[in-house]
């Protein structure tokens, strides 16, 4: 947003967004799942729209199903790919899972929580890894020597945007990246702020944690400390 509106300091839209999320997360966990699941999923679907589009009319490979997309031996065999480069990518992707099981931290608004939270748990990361291969698996027969021809990485993104015909994605990503940006942290604020009211409420730390706001059903004085911290 800065490169954008230079005009405006960092500390500024720091301070707004972080004001915009905890007062999402202290208005209640309805609010906060509605706002992270309309946020993601409607970007996601948007994409998924085009590259299907895009494909179905000779784009890419032309075909929605091509063995190149899962092996692919003349791009393996590039000095620049390798096993090692494959390894280092798995890596990184087994680390984005590590924060799917912060539903758990909602177990005390859940219903019938012994049940549901260890299922939620498992649908999560069954969706969603379903969710980014189908994505992944789209994007590659769009594009399958994209992670080569990328002008810069760094923006692949809108490159990719621009040649499936959503110009128009490219121009607003920005804004589409500062909605993610609150996706995130309004996930990290509302698991986190969650587990310091159960370790409250259990007198682990101070009970002042382990408040929750008789009408919004909220840990509000855990969701401030988290802000402020």
């Amino acid at each position: 947003m800065n490169a954008i509106f230079p005009e405006i300091p960092n500390w500024i839209w720091i301070l707004g967004l972080t004001v915009l999320v905890t007062t999402i997360s202290y208005v209640g966990i309805n609010v906060t799942a509605k706002v992270n699941n309309l946020v993601q999923l409607s970007i996601i679907a948007i994409v998924t729209i085009f590259l299907i589009k895009f494909i179905s009319q000779g784009g890419g490979m032309g075909s929605f199903f091509s063995w190149d997309v899962f092996v692919n031996s003349s791009e393996f065999a590039k000095p620049e790919v390798g096993w090692g480069v494959i390894f280092t990518g798995a890596s990184i992707l087994v680390l984005s899972y590590f924060g799917f099981d912060a539903v758990t931290m909602v177990a005390e608004e859940a219903i019938n929580p012994r049940v549901n939270v260890p299922r939620a748990v498992l649908i999560i990361c069954a969706g969603a890894g379903l969710l980014f291969t189908t994505v992944s698996y789209l994007m590659l027969l769009a594009w399958p020597a994209g992670w080569s021809e990328f002008t810069d990485v760094n923006t692949g993104a809108l490159e990719l945007f621009k040649k499936i015909g959503l110009g128009i994605l490219a121009v607003i990503y920005p804004f589409f990246t500062l909605i993610g940006a609150i996706a995130g942290p309004l996930a990290a604020q509302t698991s986190c702020s969650r587990m310091l009211c159960k370790m409250g409420g259990d007198r682990i730390i101070p009970k002042f944690f382990g408040y929750i706001h008789p009408k919004k059903a909220t840990p509000t004085n855990s969701i401030f400390f988290y802000w402020v911290s």
